[in-house]
């Protein structure tokens, strides 16, 4: 029996999924064939795959993610595979399932399930279905996340980070303001080398985000994978407001009000929060993490998978169509020329 969570019940835990794919589906087509699609069900929330046209042995690699909540432990995660038809109802393949409970949290696991259909008291073999999986408890995400953020604003590769390093990363996601670091900063450095050890962060992460102590749930579940964060893009939907300037417009004079990307916002915070970074603007420490951050920014967009974010991109900046040279349909073009 499904239980519905509370909406004030804090999550217990993250179950990422990815289903890679099926083995051995049987024909329900005519053409010898089927159109395999899989829904994922944990608690309320379902998932589905994409369709696989015509293939026995499909292949998805579709990544999911699911909030676990204390209520939820005892949940089932069930998968149903359908064979997808156009004209009529879709035809029913069979299912499987993974019973949380079995596994220890933090490992991953490769499991090949094995699909069935009852059928009049009868289990019938469908084939089998490959997943990889995780089970992610709150202090495992903390350790995913610092260590991916030491890796991004580490500029001299040290594998520790300092007082304006950190800075940059809870700038981004709306941690304490740069009087409060400053002592923060005080308790995290316990050998007062000027440097902070993931170990040194850990123990006192609860400290850098006490205005939302539940962020790490949000921020992963926004994340298209767990293993490749995006320390630079991400901002919260409530500090959205906060990423304006005012700029000079060149025709009228005017000072007007721009959005900016969020890394946009992060260097400028870094370069004029404080006196400090005011007069380090020129000096090699800044320049490295600016120059960190433009690099990642710049492979991210020169990827061909960017042109995804054209659109997003004009209604981010309100840009007007009718001043674009050319037609958005040639920026897809070129995508199939790049691959």
């Amino acid at each position: 029996m499904e239980r519905r969570a509370s909406t004030t019940e804090k999550p217990e835990a993250l179950f990422y999924i990815t289903v890679k794919g099926a083995k051995d589906l049987p024909a329900l087509d005519v053409n010898g064939k089927s159109d395999p699609f899989c829904v994922i069900k944990f608690a309320t929330k379902e998932e589905k795959t994409k369709i696989i046209k015509k293939e026995l042995n499909p292949v998805w690699n579709q990544s999911f993610k699911f909030l676990v909540r204390p209520s939820q432990v005892n949940e089932l995660v069930k998968f149903h595979l359908y064979d997808w038809d156009a004209l009529r109802n879709n035809d029913y393949i069979g299912e499987t399932e993974l019973n949380l409970k079995d596994y220890t949290p933090g490992l991953t696991y490769d499991s090949q399930l094995p699909i069935r259909l009852e059928k009049k008291g009868t289990s019938v073999p469908r084939g089998s279905l490959f997943v990889q999986f995780v089970l992610l408890k709150k202090e495992d995400l903390n350790r995913r996340f610092w260590t991916a953020a030491i890796n991004s604003f580490d500029v001299d590769c040290s594998g520790t980070i300092s007082q304006m390093e950190l800075g940059a990363i809870l700038d981004s996601f709306g941690g304490p303001t740069s009087d409060e670091l400053q002592e923060l900063f005080k308790k995290i450095d316990q050998n007062n080398d000027q440097q902070a050890t993931l170990d040194e962060i850990l123990q006192n992460s609860s400290l850098l985000f006490k205005k939302d102590p539940e962020w790490i749930w949000s921020f992963f579940m926004d994340q298209p994978s767990i293993d490749e964060l995006d320390m630079v893009s991400h901002r919260p939907d409530d500090l959205s407001k906060k990423g304006y300037i005012y700029v000079i417009d060149r025709k009228t004079g005017q000072s007007v009000e721009e959005k900016i990307p969020p890394y946009i916002r992060m260097s400028l915070t870094l370069m004029y929060s404080t006196s400090s970074g005011r007069f380090a603007v020129d000096g090699l420490k800044i320049k490295k993490v600016l120059t960190t951050l433009t690099k990642r920014q710049g492979k991210k967009y020169d990827n061909p998978d960017s042109i995804k974010e054209i659109e997003p991109f004009i209604q981010f900046h309100s840009l007007n169509r009718e001043e674009i040279l050319e037609p958005l349909e040639n920026f897809f073009q070129l995508q199939s020329v790049l691959l």
